[in-house]
């Protein structure tokens, strides 16, 4: 029974044609923190990226650092876009994979990327309008929202290659290789940190230039993303008929990324919506706020770790016809997450 109704991947070798049993058989948290700790080490290595442009820009000034929260603000609510698309790459592939399908996999993948091209640009596009109306919008001072405007439009002009990298690292999650995930991810903030006081500082670029090195430094992992896959020593297969525009494969990832953008969009647009009432504060709040949030999404990094981990499995054990494991493995990690946040809590609350 295949899942895209393909052919045998007979062609394929031995380990991209099996998934690993240790995943979909035995011990259910012993996989689950297996694949969660990498993933949480890549989600801090993209925290990372956020805490070095606070680091630099903070040295231009107040006004700079509250422009810079406004505008990942605004960013991460058209991001939303592509990481829906890329978790209904994740499902698709994990399912595959999990069924021993790995063409499925490969066309899923193909899929996915040809989709986030499409998103990528059209977020890019958006750079020419959209952002000085989400300034206008969030009423902020001028000394913050010019920067703020640039920043967010050139944040947008990198989703043309920050979108396909999202599909790359969530289908290497979704096959199972979190480590190979881990090593693209390791990537970006060594060249964001290398280029950063490069161009704000040496191109005199200011706040803005935080935006062209992060661009920069998505395009090279995006590089190394790509090569990567195309090693072939990985249960994720490339293959060039993937790439060929397929209604089926695609409607199957927007099934699921549609309602995950949407489910994110409610997050953001909260997050967005706490940012535009504290710009009626002034620059000072702005930029307090805009620092106290890299600790804030510092601690929710194994939450999200967690839930990648989760996906993954769900999605392999599905794949394998064990939807009784899957649905344990889902529970387990809820609970395993909430030990943590109540031991969190506690912590917080007696340090304080």
């Amino acid at each position: 029974m295949t899942i895209l109704g393909r052919p045998d991947d007979e062609g394929l070798p031995l380990q991209q044609r099996v998934t690993d049993p240790a995943l979909t058989e035995g011990s259910i948290l012993r996989p689950l923190l297996r694949l969660a700790l990498p993933f949480a080490l890549a989600n801090l290595l993209n925290q990372a990226n956020l805490i070095i442009d606070r680091l630099w820009v903070g040295q231009v000034g107040t006004e700079a650092l509250a422009a810079l929260g406004i505008a990942h603000a605004a960013l991460m609510v058209v991001m939303t876009l592509g990481m829906g698309m890329a978790v209904g790459t994740l499902a698709g592939v994990a399912r595959s994979i999990g069924a021993r399908r790995p063409g499925d996999a490969a066309a899923v993948f193909g899929q996915g990327v040809l989709i986030s091209l499409v998103t990528g640009t059209g977020l890019a596009l958006s750079a020419l309008f959209v952002p000085p109306w989400i300034m206008a919008f969030m009423g902020a001072e001028p000394a913050v929202a010019q920067p703020a405007t640039d920043y967010l439009a050139v944040g947008l002009l990198g989703q043309l290659v920050g979108a396909p990298l999202m599909v790359v690292t969530f289908a290497l999650q979704g096959a199972g290789e979190a480590n190979a995930a881990l090593k693209v991810s390791a990537v970006s903030p060594i060249v964001n940190a290398a280029l950063d006081p490069i161009f704000i500082f040496t191109l005199g670029l200011g706040m803005p230039g935080a935006a062209w090195a992060t661009n920069a430094a998505l395009a090279v992992t995006l590089g190394v993303g790509v090569w990567v896959v195309r090693r072939g020593d990985l249960n994720l297969v490339v293959r060039r008929s993937g790439f060929r525009p397929d209604r089926e494969v695609a409607a199957g990832i927007l099934r699921i990324g549609v309602p995950g953008t949407l489910e994110h969009t409610v997050r953001t647009v909260a997050s967005f919506s706490l940012v535009k009432l504290l710009t009626a504060f002034g620059a000072i709040v702005l930029s307090a706020y805009t620092s106290v949030m890299v600790l804030l999404m510092t601690l929710i990094l194994p939450g999200i770790a967690l839930g990648q981990a989760t996906a993954s499995l769900v999605g392999q054990n599905l794949g394998a016809e064990q939807p009784r494991r899957a649905w344990r493995t889902a529970w387990t990690s809820a609970g395993l997450y909430a030990a943590f946040m109540v031991v969190l809590g506690l912590a917080l609350v007696f340090a304080a």
